[in-house]
């Protein structure tokens, strides 16, 4: 699997500046998983955040909170948030927050290749 082969793009109209809507990881992983470059293995229904750099490396969200909490009303089995967003995703009670650094992180935690804790990293951010 080769995550750099997308091409970097933006969903917004070009006179207007990009505003972290946390869409980007979303769409990228929908790309991948449409153009047969990967197979979601690990069961569940996650809902998915975060802005990509062109490094492929997950930036912070505005307004997690709120997202996490529509989460949990949909009765998802977790949240997958940028490493730095995982403290205020966690104040939900009830849900699953899977903290996730980069886009082959994502990857790799949906194919089932690498094994991530609920809150992992909640420790060395809090």
């Amino acid at each position: 699997m080769n995550v750099r082969t997308l091409s970097p793009g933006r969903s917004a109209p070009a006179d207007l500046e990009k505003d972290a809507n946390g869409f980007d990881r979303p769409i990228a992983l929908g790309l991948l998983l449409a153009s047969g470059q990967v197979a979601f293995d690990r069961p569940g229904n996650f809902a998915i955040v975060g802005e990509l750099a062109l490094t492929g490396e997950t930036r912070p969200v505005k307004e997690i909170l709120a997202m996490a909490l529509q989460a949990i009303s949909e009765a998802r089995d977790g949240l997958l948030v940028p490493t730095a967003n995982v403290a205020e995703a966690a104040v939900v009670e009830g849900l699953n927050v899977y903290p996730v650094g980069s886009l082959t992180e994502a990857v790799g935690f949906l194919t089932g290749q690498v094994g991530r804790e609920k809150g992992t990293l909640l420790i060395s951010t809090v």
